[in-house]
Formats: structure tokens, sequence, C-alpha cells
């Protein structure tokens, strides 16, 4: 431009440019937290009304997706891409500056360079901090991938456990919302049932093969009060029975032996299951069996069908025979005043 005396006077008007310029960024130190501010009562009451949420451990694919898509990736990738963002602006903005002092057709090539060099410079300043802070949060954002690559490993190590613990364990109701700690509890409550389900039956057969044992040698298995006799009394009442009680004793084991196997993969396994009975009684012994067990049931407080059927069940445990026409069923039908089936295939004719 020209001065009053027409003199050239150098324009210093700033060159505008159509891009926004970018602010200097600014780098806030954060403070580290303490144990005291992590475990706070604030905290300990959020994590409890809202706990984190787990991986679907179901699905592998899905557990990559929930870590590497969580919040803490998501926050740090979002934080990378607008510093890079930034310095790529403010690179754009520094070359269209440049561009627009070199394209000034009023001033000097001397001029020109002073301004480009100046311009530079505090340009160059810019994008150093803004190279500096996109440098900052793109190492960010690496890590919290790494971090959550990492997770993802562990819960398919952990999927992988839960996997083989319902392959090991069908029955133990486990599942993918289980943890490895929970699956190995549920492993542990189930196989005590097991084992206690198991020691119960063994203990039920043991007295069923005794009680019958003593129903072959025509001994009562009832009390004082006409119930049945609980298994110290018929262990005793059979080893009354025995002149050397070595000989008892050898057979209160070998009925105990007969009585169960434990197997805990398998749970109980009965082994009078096979094709010929451990026992078997004379029609007198069926007919006295039938009198003791309507009595043992009556003294449970069943009467008509329901010690009927009392009697046949408990019949069935002992190995008896329980078909229509049996000594057992004829005596349990005459019992409750009804004729056996030969009478009553008598009276039809």
């Amino acid at each position: 431009m020209i001065d009053a005396q027409g003199n050239y006077v150098p324009d210093i008007t700033p060159v505008t440019t159509t891009n926004t310029p970018i602010a200097t960024p600014v780098v806030t130190n954060m403070a580290v937290p303490t144990p005291q501010d992590i475990y706070s009562a604030q905290n300990i009451q959020q994590a409890s009304m809202n706990p984190v949420a787990m991986p679907d451990l179901s699905n592998a694919s899905a557990i990559y997706d929930f870590y590497l898509n969580g919040a803490d990736v998501n926050t740090a990738r979002t934080a990378a891409q607008a510093d890079m963002a930034a310095l790529a602006a403010a690179k754009a903005t520094a070359r269209n500056r440049q561009i627009a002092i070199e394209g000034n057709p009023l001033e000097s090539q001397q001029f020109i360079v002073g301004q480009q060099a100046r311009a530079g410079q505090l340009d160059d300043a810019k994008l150093a901090a803004l190279a500096d802070a996109a440098a900052v949060s793109s190492a960010n954002y690496a890590t919290a991938k790494q971090t959550a690559s990492e997770k993802a490993n562990i819960a398919l190590s952990q999927r992988a456990e839960i996997i083989d613990y319902i392959k090991q364990n069908p029955n133990a109701k486990i599942n993918f919302t289980d943890t490895v700690e929970s699956a190995a509890a549920k492993v542990k409550k189930y196989n005590d049932k097991v084992t206690k389900d198991a020691d119960k039956k063994a203990k039920e057969d043991y007295k069923k093969n005794l009680k019958a044992t003593l129903m072959q040698l025509g001994i009562s298995t009832k009390n004082a009060n006409g119930g049945s006799m609980n298994t110290k009394a018929m262990e005793k009442a059979l080893t009354a029975s025995y002149k050397s009680k070595a000989d008892a004793e050898k057979k209160l084991n070998d009925l105990k032996l007969k009585s169960a196997e434990l197997d805990i993969a398998k749970g109980y396994k009965d082994l009078n299951t096979k094709e010929e009975k451990s026992v078997t009684f004379t029609d007198s012994e069926q007919r006295r069996l039938a009198s003791e067990l309507v009595d043992e049931a009556e003294s449970k407080g069943l009467y008509g069908n329901y010690a009927w059927e009392y009697a046949v069940k408990e019949g069935n445990k002992l190995g008896v025979a329980i078909e229509t026409g049996s000594p057992f069923v004829n005596s349990i039908r005459t019992r409750f005043g009804m004729s056996s089936e030969a009478e009553k295939k008598a009276g039809d004719k």
C-alpha cells in the first residue's frame, strides 16, 4: 500500500484462510487414585448396585467383541482419532497459510520468504504440540487394545475350563454364567450329594437284605411294639441265631458287601439287579412277610389301600414275588377280607 508521501509501505494485515485455527492443546495432569479412593464407601456401593457386566462365555467370538469394543477401548480410540484429526487439520492450515503468503503479488520475494519463515515457526510449534498429543493418545489406544486382548484371552481360558467342567459333570447344573470357582463349588456340592444319596441307598439295601435273611431263617423282624425292627436290632437278632460270633460277623459283612457299590462318577449301582435273585422265599415266608409288612404299614398310620400299596412296594424291594396269585399277594387279600385268587376262581365256577 502507498502512504501519504507516496512511499510504499508493506501490508501488515495477517493472512486469513477459511480454515478454523487450531488451539494449542492443553495437557491436564490427572491425580493418581489412592487405595482409599478406589475402595471408598461410594465406590463399593456402586459396584454392588451396578456390577460390571460379564462377557457371554457361550460365544467365543462375542468375548473379543465384548472387550475390544468396551468403554475403555472406545474412549481411547475416540481420543486418538480426534487428536489425529486435529493434527491433520493443523497441517492443512499451515500449508494453506504458506500458499497464501507466497501468492501475494504486492510483496517482494524477500518479504514473502521472511513471512513464510515466521509463519512456519509459529505453525511448527503448534504442530509439534498436536503431534505430541496424538502420539500420547495413540499410545493410550494401543495400550487399551492390548489390555482388552489380554482380558479376552483370560475369558477364553475360563470358557475352556467351564466347558471341561460341563463335559465332565453333566448333572452338576453348570452353565456359562458360572465362574471357574462357582463351577468347582457346584461340582463339589453335586459329588457330596451323590455320595450322601449312595450311602443312604446302600444302608437301605443292607437293611433290606438283612430283613430278607431273617425272614429266611424264620426269625421275626417285628419289635416289641409290633413295628419293624431297626438295623441294629436285626443285626442283634441275626447274631443271636449263630452259635459262633465269627460266623455271625462274616454273615453281616457279606450282606454289607452285597448291598451296594459306590461310584461317584456314575452314582449308585445296585449289585442285586442280576438275573438270579439273591434271595428266595417259601410260600409260608411270603405269607408271614405280607402280614408283617401290613402291620408295619399300619404302625406308620397307613390303612386300607395305602397299607396295601406300602406292603407291595416293600415286598418288591425285598425280592418277593408280587404277581397276582402269589402267596404274598393272596395273604394281603386275605388280610383285607378278600378271597385269594384261587378261591375267587373256584367261586366263579
